[in-house]
């Protein structure tokens, strides 16, 4: 019964760990791209960014930028490709300055 218990154990802990390896890799590799962090299909050309300004360098961005990453299914825009770099860095970062812009 002990050894069932750790090999129950270790696959929790093994399917735990993949999955936040998973969300690592792919939460991370969808800047510009036509799916969302969710995986779901999204026209993103369709989209009109939520931000006014690049959350990376604070600049002001167009509505038809073609710098942007999609995220829940919103269209976060950026001035360049190198602001678009940084937010796959530490999304996170910069998904909760576009939040502050938007509560403002």
């Amino acid at each position: 019964m002990k050894r069932i218990m750790t090999v129950v154990a270790l696959t929790a802990l093994v399917m735990f760990v993949f999955s936040g390896i998973s969300y690592v890799v792919c939460g991370t590799c969808y800047a510009g791209e036509k799916t969302n962090v969710n995986g779901g299909q999204v026209d993103a050309a369709a989209l009109v960014p939520i931000n006014r300004t690049c959350p990376v360098m604070g600049g002001e961005i167009s509505k038809d930028t073609e710098y942007y990453a999609v995220v829940n299914g919103e269209k976060i825009g950026f001035c360049c490709a190198g602001c678009v770099e940084a937010f796959n860095k530490d999304p996170k970062k910069y998904t909760d300055k576009v939040k502050a812009e938007l509560a403002s």
